[in-house]
């Protein structure tokens, strides 16, 4: 049996009509954290509001605590850790 989209979410219990919503999101917060600019990715979700694409472009909090620890204002900018990818 294949691997199908419809599988998946049926083996996560995810409700019908969801998961095209849950990849939205999902790549949102990745383009978002991978320095990707919120303009851009208004563009790219096809949002006429930018309000709406904040609601998508929500960041993990581990990222938001890197971004205070490490952003420019901080004294450890030039210190921060490589990701691991």
């Amino acid at each position: 049996m294949p691997i199908t989209l419809p599988t998946i979410r049926d083996s996560i219990k995810l409700p019908k009509g969801q998961a095209t919503h849950v990849l939205r999101h999902s790549f949102a917060s990745h383009f978002m954290q991978n320095d990707g600019k919120v303009l851009t990715l208004q563009k790219i979700l096809g949002h006429s509001s930018l309000a709406m694409t904040m609601r998508y472009a929500h960041l993990a909090p581990e990222h938001l605590a890197d971004a205070l620890k490490y952003g420019p204002l901080s004294d450890k900018h030039s210190t921060r850790p490589t990701p691991p990818y």
